[in-house]
């Protein structure tokens, strides 16, 4: 997106030579300022890079999708009820989405949803992982993973980081929509 080769910006100008001014929207301001936030601190920019790899590992392997899809199924229609930061937002961890999200580089409030999810199942996440250990070859990651996410230090960074990243999400997705004004930013953001 923002590569001098092929970024957004250059293949602009180089359909349009005469465009000099780029600004990029509120929501992707803000996203840049969490990301530049959370990256420079040491234990969030550490836990995201593990969190990843986790995310990654269980969804990679169509095996260790389908163990998720087991210990899963128990899980059916049951709403998953965030009273902070998710209440307008049903279809958020609607039934489809009661599988592991992965993370995305640059959009951080997926990070949030996916830390999200794996908090609220953190028991079904050990058991997928106690499950892989036992089922599949790869289990010396299942184990390294299942013992990085027990954790005492990783699951308040966890927690504090779901927090943290949770409060700015409902003004990001806010400033997404096409019927958004400048007032009603300022006044979201000042709340």
């Amino acid at each position: 997106m923002t590569g001098k080769v092929s970024g957004v910006k250059t293949r602009i100008i180089q359909e349009l030579p005469n465009a000099k001014y780029f600004v990029h929207c509120r929501s992707h301001c803000l996203n840049l300022v969490v990301v530049n936030s959370c990256q420079s601190v040491a234990v969030v920019r550490n836990f995201m890079a593990i969190l990843g790899k986790i995310t990654w590992y269980i969804s990679a392997s169509s095996k260790r999708k389908n163990i998720m899809k087991s210990v899963m199924k128990d899980e059916g229609q049951i709403a998953i009820q965030f009273g902070l930061m998710y209440d307008q937002e049903e279809g958020l961890f609607s039934q489809e989405k009661r599988l592991l999200l992965t993370l995305a580089e640059t959009r951080w409030t997926s990070r949030t949803d996916t830390l999200t999810w794996l908090l609220k199942h953190y028991d079904k996440v050990l058991d997928i992982l106690d499950e892989i250990q036992n089922q599949t070859v790869g289990s010396l990651d299942a184990t390294s993973y299942k013992m990085t996410l027990l954790n005492f230090e990783i699951l308040v960074v966890a927690v504090v980081t779901q927090f943290l990243l949770g409060y700015p999400r409902p003004l990001s997705i806010e400033l997404q929509s096409e019927n958004y004004d400048l007032v009603e930013a300022h006044v979201q953001a000042r709340s």
